[in-house]
């Protein structure tokens, strides 16, 4: 009776068990390993049966499988590699060490529940588009690689705007596209990065771009390397508004032929510039900030470029304007600090600018930096509204053809003041000017004029205290008005000129009047009180009938001292 009872328990859990084969099981999560076919759009590919793109699945024997309505999490965990070529919505994706998984043109993998990727996906992009859609909490392992194609249109990007992309320590993204496709109120999203590894722009005829966009919350946070090499170039950009790279304890350096691009409404905070070869670290049209950096490497502003530097600077390298006539743009945000060794060098050309961000900032050179070249110090190319107060503690100095300007206005309250050293060289001129009338405070400064060459005081220009010196046939110059000057070297004014001079003048070198024709004047003209002492001279160089001194104001004086 026992046993009659156990076959009949046995028998009708065998028809139960047909029975729940005959019926399709609830929706669900399905992990779909991948077997080796080659081929991602293969059914007999795959653990599951069918191949995993959600909603879809296989008839056997009348059944769906894994059942009518399935999502999957992906394992590639085979040395044979997979290739995608359509586009696929699936969960989580895992790729693991010693695996690949290759998107051909035109394929797009959309992960709603992160990548998690530790062997190597390619992006590989001709003419239609390669593209990942990622979740937050995706990840490139400290093994992991994506590496894309020479086209730009090799994408990816955010499954919602603010997901996260986290590249670990020894993780890749490598090549040509554009990490966040953009923003333009579509549907495409803008992923956060993290970066511990490496970004690399390695593709000669394509760049790799990051978009960012603060306004839904994408930004970078750099503590490894972002890096361009080859030829390739690195450009990080913004959509509509201010985008930020925070890249404390991160480098960003551009090696061999390359170049990183910085452009316009974007903002690098911390961290370090290197370059090595020809690489450089520029601007666009419109450059971005770099604030509050380290550089040891070459930043270069091209022919109609600019970039923005913020805070402190710190310039170990070289800075390289070369304008070719269309601009040159070097600006300084309110406060800045230019500080290290390095040199800020200007082509031969008046179409260099240094200048503020906005009318009035106020911008520092510091001890041991050296500004030289040819071109403009405040304002640059769109008249006053760029102008700024100039402190000089370095070297700034004209030794170019083209030679070096600096504006000063009162108006604006944009003066130079100077505790350090102004200079012309290697025959060039180096200008003071004011349109309206400005000063140029020599506290405790130095500006001179090296042998060949001339630093010129132009009209409305009051250089105010500290010494001036020359060499050789190194010569100052009006029309501009010297106040309280410590004169080492040779004063000079020439046909039709008018040289002022205020205040107390220690004249221990030369103040020449020279040229004196028949019908035109050599002024030297006494503003206010005037003593003149030193143990200098005063000499013309022709008829002194053509010579005059006389006063800007009736009262003045002049004493002519010890």
């Amino acid at each position: 009776m026992k046993t009659q009872v156990s076959q009949t328990k046995a028998v009708i859990l065998s028809l139960f068990m047909l029975a729940l084969l005959a019926v399709p099981a609830f929706a669900g999560t399905f992990t779909a390993n991948y077997l080796g076919g080659g081929v991602w759009e293969q059914d007999g590919g795959w653990s599951t049966t069918a191949y995993p793109n959600n909603g879809h699945f296989v008839i056997i024997n009348g059944n769906a499988v894994p059942d009518n309505n399935p999502s999957y999490n992906v394992a590639i965990d085979n040395p044979t590699p997979c290739a995608l070529g359509i586009g696929v919505n699936v969960q989580n994706v895992t790729v693991v060490v010693g695996s690949t998984l290759n998107l051909a043109n035109s394929a797009t993998m959309n992960a709603f529940t992160g990548l998690g990727l530790n062997g190597v996906i390619t992006l590989n992009s001709t003419n239609a588009g390669s593209q990942m859609r990622l979740a937050t909490g995706s990840v490139v392992g400290g093994t992991g690689k994506i590496l894309m194609s020479d086209s730009g249109q090799n994408y990816v990007s955010a499954l919602n705007h603010g997901d996260t992309l986290t590249i670990l320590a020894g993780g890749i993204i490598r090549g040509a596209g554009q990490l966040n496709l953009g923003y333009f109120g579509g549907n495409e999203h803008l992923l956060n990065f993290v970066n511990h590894g490496l970004i690399e722009a390695t593709q000669p005829n394509n760049l790799l771009q990051i978009g960012l966009g603060a306004p839904v919350g994408s930004a970078l946070s750099n503590d490894g390397i972002l890096r361009a090499s080859g030829s390739g170039t690195l450009r990080i950009h913004g959509f509509g508004d201010l985008a930020t790279v925070t890249n404390t304890g991160g480098t960003i350096t551009a090696t061999d032929n390359a170049k990183v691009r910085v452009a316009s409404s974007v903002t690098v905070t911390g961290g370090t510039l290197t370059t090595a070869g020809n690489g450089t670290i520029g601007g666009d049209p419109t450059g971005g900030l770099f604030k509050d950096i380290v550089s040891n490497g070459t930043m270069g502003i091209a022919n109609g470029e600019s970039i923005q530097l913020g805070g402190t600077f710190t310039n170990n390298g070289l800075i390289r304007l070369t304008s070719t006539g269309s601009g040159a743009i070097l600006r300084m945000a309110n406060n800045t600090t230019l500080n290290g060794t390095g040199t800020v060098s200007l082509s031969d050309n008046g179409s260099n600018y240094i200048e503020g961000v906005s009318g009035g900032a106020a911008f520092t050179i510091a001890s041991g930096m050296t500004v030289q070249g040819s071109g403009t110090i405040s304002p640059g190319p769109s008249g006053g509204t760029n102008m700024a107060k100039v402190t000089n503690q370095g070297l700034i100095v004209a030794n170019l053809p083209a030679g070096l300007a600096m504006r000063v206005e009162n108006f604006s309250n944009t003066p130079l003041t100077n505790s350090g050293t102004l200079r012309a060289a290697n025959g060039s001129t180096f200008t003071i000017y004011s349109t309206n009338g400005g000063k140029a405070l020599n506290a405790g400064g130095t500006m001179e004029a090296l042998d060949l060459s001339t630093f010129r005081i132009s009209s409305n220009v009051t250089l105010e205290g500290g010494t001036i010196t020359t060499s050789g046939s190194g010569v100052f110059r009006g029309p501009g008005k010297f106040s309280n000057v410590t004169n080492n070297g040779t004063m000079a004014i020439s046909t039709n000129e008018i040289l002022f001079l205020a205040g107390n003048i220690t004249n221990n070198g030369a103040i020449k009047l020279e040229n004196a024709l028949n019908g035109s004047d050599v002024t030297l003209r006494i503003s206010g009180d005037v003593t003149i002492g030193g143990n200098g001279t005063i000499v013309t160089t022709s008829d002194p009938a053509f010579y005059k001194i006389d006063a800007d104001a009736f009262g003045s004086t002049l004493t002519l001292g010890p």
